[in-house]
């Protein structure tokens, strides 16, 4: 014991503990990056389905609710047409209108309006606006009147939030205008909109779904208090009123990030969004790696055990050459050799094979960090190098130019000649590319035949230059499939033509576009007129 505590005191570190020190390192380095990595995956992974389904989602129910629409619309002209017809009054009316409403499920209130603008009749009756003018929130112009009208969200004359669907009535003969018949949606109340979409404000994930209408105006949503609240300024809501559908990562007006999934509803304006929230998704990734941990927890005790006891006998061999040293400075005659196997020997092999290992780990982190950044099909720099050096160029205002490059149906080389030799000229756009650029420049494969060249300090005019060079270069030569294979390229300029790294892009690519529209084989710089046809 005494001699232990002197080795501690002179500095000295005992080999068992040395090599128990360095296992212990290697597996928590090892589970640290392990748990890392596998997070982010996992993350990644999460994020990505979340959005798939909940842009699948989305479009499930548009169609489920553009049905829905269309058969309330229906539903009122073939009322209006009825209506126009019989021209009935008072109970019958009423009768007619309460047979509507029970039948067809559509609507929380039926009412007919005379062409002066007076309330006739409503179902049910007890909502009592009888003989009133409704609001100008309701119609807003008197040309609505005499045509299929959906209003957006208004305080109606019973304080209800309320959005009408209403159908002229003309007369058969005269074509004079009579009326309407019109349908109320009770948004605050179980409502149509309720039963196609059901209730996911109670969804334990805290997924949910909303609608906005044309106007991007709240028509659906969990928390009925936000109902007509106009959320425009989510950009989200802002593609869907343009007739776009997809998926984002999304910051709401409230200040919440979600993963969002969204379609437009035909022939209404309205949008579905479908969307979850980041911090659920992260949070299922932080557990799978705890249970990770957990289910690993007794493998690594039960290593570690096994690792001292291996420790200590390797060990041995060291702790009785030392004991015998000391008897012999002690003057005591050792008989014989203190073990018969040259442990030095093997400390050494240990070492060398440990340093051995340790390089092995660390050739193989940076081969993986290498893979990480390059596409193994063309040896250039992928998306993820490319987001790098434009987020640092980007930061440094350092100007510079971007293309996009597409190869010219692509799909019809893989489908006639196969997708080796579809491979074989993704390999020989690669090389044209970096045969007419610098080594500064980076060529980067964005993704299928998609390719993006990053060019510093380089102008439009420049850029234009090369990107000819490479138009023409591959329609001069003969592809792998023994004949030539053309390009489309769009050019941009930051900050020319925006600081903005997100927009930059989609003017190259917008001017990609152009170049395919244009007949292809070609080169547009963004903001400049089209090429003439080849």
């Amino acid at each position: 014991m005494r001699w232990r505590l002197h080795n501690w005191r002179s500095g000295r570190i005992r080999l068992v503990y040395l090599i128990i020190g360095l296992v212990i390192a290697s597996m928590l380095g090892t589970t640290c990056i392990q748990t890392f990595v596998g997070f982010r995956s996992d993350l990644q992974s999460l994020s990505s389905t979340t959005l798939t389904l909940n842009v699948e989602a989305a479009a499930k129910m548009s169609a489920t609710l553009d049905s829905m629409i269309n058969s309330m619309n229906v539903s009122l002209k073939t009322t209006a047409a009825y209506l126009a017809e019989h021209r009935e009054h008072g109970q019958a009316l009423q009768q007619q209108l309460d047979l509507l409403r029970d039948t067809g499920g559509h609507f929380n209130s039926l009412f007919v309006l005379g062409s002066d603008g007076i309330v006739e009749q409503i179902s049910p009756s007890a909502v009592g606006i009888v003989g009133q003018r409704l609001s100008a929130e309701a119609i807003p112009e008197p040309s609505l009147l005499q045509q299929p009208y959906i209003s957006k969200p208004y305080r109606g004359l019973t304080n209800r939030m309320i959005m009408l669907m209403t159908y002229p009535i003309f007369d058969q003969g005269t074509g004079q205008f009579l009326g309407l018949v019109g349908g109320s949606i009770y948004l605050q109340e179980s409502n149509v909109l309720n039963s196609v979409l059901g209730n996911t404000a109670a969804h334990q994930s805290g997924s949910y779904v909303y609608v906005v209408d044309q106007a991007g105006h709240l028509i659906y949503h969990p928390e009925t208090e936000r109902l007509g609240d106009n959320v425009s300024s989510n950009k989200v809501v802002q593609k869907v009123k343009q007739g776009l559908y997809g998926s984002e990562d999304v910051i709401n007006t409230q200040g919440n990030r979600f993963l969002a999934g969204y379609s437009p509803v035909k022939g209404t304006g309205w949008g579905i969004i479908v969307q979850s929230p980041y911090d659920g998704i992260y949070q299922a990734s932080v557990n799978t790696v705890k249970r990770q941990a957990m289910y690993s927890l007794p493998f690594w005790l039960t290593f570690l055990l096994v690792v001292i006891l291996i420790a200590r006998l390797l060990t041995v061999p060291f702790t009785v050459l030392s004991e015998a040293a000391e008897q012999i400075s002690k003057g005591k005659r050792v008989s014989e050799p203190p073990f018969r196997s040259h442990w030095n020997y093997e400390a050494n092999q240990l070492n060398k094979t440990t340093m051995l290992a340790m390089q092995g780990l660390q050739d193989q982190a940076e081969h993986y960090a290498a893979q990480a950044k390059i596409d193994p099909l063309t040896g250039l720099t992928n998306r993820r190098t490319m987001d790098q050096y434009t987020g640092l160029w980007v930061k440094e205002r350092r100007p510079f130019a971007m293309m996009t490059l597409d190869i010219d149906r692509f799909k019809a080389v893989n489908d006639t000649y196969g997708h080796q030799a579809g491979d074989e000229v993704l390999r020989m756009l690669a090389a044209r590319m970096g045969a007419a650029t610098k080594p500064t420049d980076i060529c980067c494969r964005y993704g299928g035949e998609e390719f993006v060249i990053l060019l510093p300090d380089t102008s439009r005019e420049e850029a234009y230059r090369i990107a000819e060079q490479i138009r023409s270069s591959m329609a001069a030569s003969v592809s792998p499939t023994g004949k030539p294979v053309t390009v489309s390229i769009g050019v941009a300029g930051f900050p020319s033509d925006s600081s903005n790294i997100q927009e930059l892009f989609q003017f190259a690519d917008r001017a990609l576009y152009q170049a395919k529209q244009s007949g292809r084989n070609r080169v547009v710089v963004h903001g400049r007129p089209h090429p003439p046809e080849r």
